[in-house]
């Protein structure tokens, strides 16, 4: 388990590098863009987001699953003549794999709540814009006004949104 160990914390720093080198290129580049240029730059972004989005949340995942099997290894007795190592090893471990337990635990129920609400959130959406457009075909109006947001949604997050995004990202919080 001990390499278990190592590789959980390595795919950990690895994701956490990739989303420092990202935040950093993205900052970077929008501040050397025009504001015409940075709603292009961004509206691009949109799959760049997604990887962001995804090794967020495989670091805590990685994080957390190492730190429960470190808190597995330290319940092992290595029959070591120190006394005082194993009240310590036993009362650490315990704590580190009930911890890394639970914080699984929660990282899976967030997940979970959070597709839910998604999923209930993109129906809303998908019903106010049907009534919306029966609204708009009953007044003779046609789509045109739906068309052209429905293009400019389709691009990608605007730039307040890239900002809001990385600055979640930046701040550690799920």
């Amino acid at each position: 388990l001990g390499p278990t160990y190592v590789v959980g914390m390595a795919a950990s720093f690895c994701s956490a590098l990739y989303l420092t080198f990202t935040s950093a290129i993205i900052d970077f580049n929008l501040a050397r863009l025009s504001p015409k240029a940075k709603e292009g730059f961004a509206a691009m972004l949109g799959e760049t987001l997604i990887y962001a989005r995804r090794s967020y949340a495989l670091c805590l995942a990685m994080f957390m699953m190492a730190f429960t099997v470190m808190g597995y290894i330290k319940l092992w007795d290595y029959g070591s003549p120190l006394s005082e190592q194993g009240p310590l090893a036993w009362k650490y471990g315990i704590l580190q794999l009930i911890g890394g337990l639970l914080g699984l635990l929660s990282l899976w129920r967030l997940r979970h709540t959070i597709r839910l609400e998604a999923s209930r959130l993109n129906e809303l959406n998908e019903l106010k814009e049907v009534k919306e457009l029966d609204g708009a075909a009953k007044e003779g109006e046609g789509p045109r006004s739906q068309g052209s947001q429905g293009s400019q949604g389709s691009q990608g997050p605007s730039l307040c949104k890239v900002r809001q995004m990385l600055a979640h990202a930046k701040s550690g919080s799920s």
